[in-house]
C-alpha cells in the first residue's frame, strides 16, 4: 500500500512538471519559431527572395529634401 501510495505521488509531480513546465516550453519555442520564419518571408510582391525591399522604393521622387527648420549649434554652460 505505501509502494502505491508513493507511485500516485511521484506520477501527480510527474504530471504537474509536464503540464505546468514544459508543455508551455515546447508551445511558446514553437511559436517563437513560426515568428521567426514569418519574419524571414518576403512581404508580397514589393521584395526580392531574400526580403529585401525594391530599391527604387526608397529614392526620392524629386531628390529635393524638405526644409522643417535651422539647426542651431549650441555649448552646455557650466
Amino acid at each position: 500500500m505505501p509502494e502505491l501510495f508513493f507511485l500516485a505521488i511521484v506520477g501527480y509531480l510527474a504530471y504537474r512538471f509536464l503540464v505546468g513546465f514544459l508543455l508551455p516550453i515546447y508551445q511558446s519555442t514553437r511559436e517563437v519559431k513560426r515568428q521567426f520564419r514569418h519574419m524571414r518571408q518576403p512581404d508580397g510582391p514589393g521584395s526580392d527572395p531574400q526580403g529585401h525591399p525594391d530599391s527604387h522604393s526608397n529614392t526620392k521622387p524629386d531628390g529635393k529634401s524638405k526644409k522643417v527648420g535651422e539647426y542651431i549649434d549650441f555649448e552646455e554652460v557650466k
